[in-house]
């Protein structure tokens, strides 16, 4: 009976962090991770749905071609952020795909088939961009990101054109902010080392806890 396991891009990166997390809890974090558990933390949930609030509103400019609105409402809080911010961002993403389905297929080490899968943020032509937002940037904060080995390939693999990855950075404080872009080039070679590594721990730590894992999406048996 082979195994099937169906890994997220940023459940790889969960997995890097707890690599090398000094945290006690790591390891219930990641299981909680896999198992989909609710972020509790309030100051968490609100980092998560700002980078979601600016998300979704520069989807809709790239779609619709003009700027609807500057605030959107998660759990509660409104989030609103500057018009010249959301122009900028606007003129980066012109005439790019918003939201597209990534995923490829890879074999294990013990023949089992590992599915990768995402949403990329935007397509811009031979480009894959991943919009982040964050109160403080600093040159190569991202570059550790699974997410820029798993796109490109699964995207290559789907045969669509990426020649680079770029995480796209609005970093906000109060009413003031810059756009960071930051730019990789895509090595195949060393994208799916890197992939293949992960995965295979990933694997090991998923087979090592299966008593723990509650959501049967992760593991699956043919």
């Amino acid at each position: 009976m082979q195994t099937r396991y169906k890994f997220y891009a940023t459940l790889l990166d969960a997995y890097q962090w707890y690599r090398v997390s000094e945290r006690d809890t790591a390891k219930q974090e990641l299981i909680d991770k896999i198992n989909r558990v609710p972020v509790t933390d309030i100051e968490a949930i609100q980092r998560m749905d700002r980078g979601t609030a600016l998300n979704n509103i520069v989807d809709d400019i790239v779609l619709l071609g003009e700027i609807l609105t500057d605030s959107v409402e998660f759990n509660g809080v409104t989030y609103q952020f500057p018009v010249q911010l959301l122009s900028d961002l606007a003129d980066v993403f012109e005439g790019s795909t918003a939201q597209y389905f990534a995923d490829m297929s890879i074999s294990s080490t013990n023949g089992s088939v590992v599915d990768l899968y995402g949403y990329t943020d935007f397509i811009k032509l031979d480009t894959v961009f991943d919009l982040k937002t964050t109160t403080s940037y600093e040159l190569g904060k991202y570059k550790d990101s699974m997410q820029r080995h798993v796109y490109p390939l699964a995207l290559i693999a789907q045969g669509i054109d990426i020649n680079t990855f770029e995480f796209t950075c609005a970093e906000i404080k109060g009413k003031e902010w810059n756009i960071y872009r930051e730019a990789y080039p895509v090595d195949m070679n060393e994208s799916m080392a890197i992939i293949r590594e992960c995965v295979e721990g990933l694997i090991q730590f998923v087979d090592s806890n299966r008593d723990s894992i509650t959501d049967k999406k992760i593991i699956q048996l043919n």
